[in-house]
């Protein structure tokens, strides 16, 4: 699926926009969250001792690619920081070097990065209709300065956050406890652990 999803997004990214052709499935499927979706499992099963460094370069070399293409004024290249591969290989390279090299001492700054982490991709799957519906009836800060965008970001993380711990607390957490009552269900050990 990632592989599909990396070859769909270059063409769509870097090539064009309209196949003329149809397909119900591709904004869902292949281009927008299934990349990041899998993006732990790849990082953790895929990359090694032998072939962290070519990651690395890998991410700089998408990290380059990103900022030169980014200088272009392009309504084609619209999605460069969402979907667009040489971003996505950026993405792990910095998260595996994030992983191995930072450490958190003091414990309750460890508690808080835990909990959020807790809810990262909730946060990624909900950021985008937050920036669109919930973000405008709050405040509108000028975008076109660099603090009226960090505070924009910033606004957007944080109502993205309260969203995620909502329908976490609200949804998913009764609904996983449902599930594991049913017969035939049940998680073993080693999968209650992880959840």
């Amino acid at each position: 699926m990632v592989a599909v999803a990396m070859i769909w997004n270059c063409v769509k990214v870097y090539l064009t926009t309209d196949f003329g052709v149809e397909f119900k499935f591709s904004g869902w499927l292949l281009e927008t969250w299934i990349l990041y979706f899998t993006a732990g499992y790849l990082v953790s099963r895929l990359i090694n001792e032998k072939n962290r460094k070519a990651v690395y370069l890998l991410g700089f070399a998408g990290y380059i690619i990103t900022v030169i293409l980014r200088l272009v004024p392009s309504e084609q290249l619209a999605y460069l920081c969402d979907y667009s591969p040489a971003f996505f290989l950026f993405c792990i390279a910095a998260y595996d070097l994030a992983v191995r090299k930072f450490t958190i001492r003091n414990p309750y700054a460890c508690r808080l990065v835990s909990w959020i982490a807790q809810h990262t991709f909730l946060i990624y799957l909900l950021h985008v209709h937050v920036m669109r519906y919930l973000v405008p009836y709050i405040a509108v800060p000028d975008t076109s300065s660099v603090p009226g965008y960090l505070l924009k970001s910033a606004l957007i993380f944080i109502c993205s956050l309260i969203c995620a711990v909502l329908l976490r607390a609200l949804i998913i957490r009764p609904l996983q406890s449902l599930l594991k009552k049913l017969p035939g269900l049940r998680l073993t050990q080693q999968e209650n652990k992880t959840t």
